[in-house]
């Protein structure tokens, strides 16, 4: 199993291109918590007390492999207890859509991770016994052209996303995290489909982070990104896209970059 197809996902932020807005850098930097295309051997329950809340958790092993070394086909089944494990939990709030709040609805979501695996110490995993963070997710439609009740309703509207993750920071190479952005529905007339969304990303590197002999105290790297996602016909979607990375790195040794590319999405 892969973590990132369940666990902290954000609906709206999901439009965006830059990894930070799929799999927060504390996770990725901190952990070996299996991210697609890695998969990782793991047991996991989902609970839903309720049409509004859902609770789920998972236990994984926490050396999966990596992609271009030990694990290219994301099918490495590998248990060793020696190498420790990753329990992660989270709960998640849905507000669902009524007459009454005229389908502007939202998710909340709340969750942590443990990370028992020993690090014996590197530049992005300094020496420590054990790992873990917290993360905290906000989606939320502020507005609706038209009430939404179900899928047959018009999706056209507002959506914002607000994101923050945290983790101790004498162990981790990025200590916090926070994004926030919106995505418009169906803002160009006679496009109800075409989605545009503009996004920020900042990454904070950890204080105990040295770089060249001397500590690294406020070093970080910022993105915004401005996407278009157009639907083509029920199968073809394309979404050009434009980045500007402001301290790529995280520490300023690099000019800001501006980055801008073509995705297809094909279904079949």
């Amino acid at each position: 199993m892969s973590a990132d197809q369940e666990f902290y996902q954000s609906t709206t932020s999901n439009l965006f291109i830059n990894s930070c807005f799929g799999n927060f850098p504390t996770i990725s930097f901190g952990t070996n918590l299996p991210i697609y295309p890695v998969g990782g051997l793991g047991v996991r329950i989902d609970c839903r007390p309720s049409s509004a809340l859902t609770l789920r958790a998972a236990l994984f092993d926490s050396n999966p492999g990596i992609q271009n070394l030990d694990d290219k086909h994301g099918t490495r089944f590998h248990w060793n207890p020696n190498t420790g494990f990753i329990f992660i939990a989270e709960g998640v709030y849905q507000v669902n859509p009524t007459t009454a709040n005229r389908g502007l609805v939202g998710a909340y979501t709340l969750g942590g991770y443990y990370d028992s695996r020993q690090y014996s110490g590197d530049f992005v995993h300094p020496a420590h016994s054990a790992n873990g963070g917290l993360y905290a997710i906000v989606d939320q439609i502020v507005y609706r052209a038209e009430p939404y009740f179900d899928e047959k309703s018009s999706k056209r509207g507002l959506s914002t996303f607000l994101s923050c993750a945290v983790v101790p920071v004498d162990r981790n190479l990025v200590s916090l995290y926070l994004d926030a952005g919106c995505d418009y529905v169906g803002l160009v007339p006679c496009r109800e489909n075409d989605i545009v969304g503009l996004a920020v990303g900042y990454i904070k590197i950890g204080d105990e982070v040295t770089r060249k002999g001397s500590a690294v105290h406020s070093g970080h790297e910022t993105v915004i990104e401005a996407s278009y996602r157009i639907q083509v016909n029920d199968q073809l979607y394309l979404q050009p896209d434009v980045q500007c990375i402001l301290h790529p790195g995280a520490f300023g040794e690099h000019p800001n970059a501006l980055v801008s590319g073509l995705r297809f999405d094909i279904k079949f």
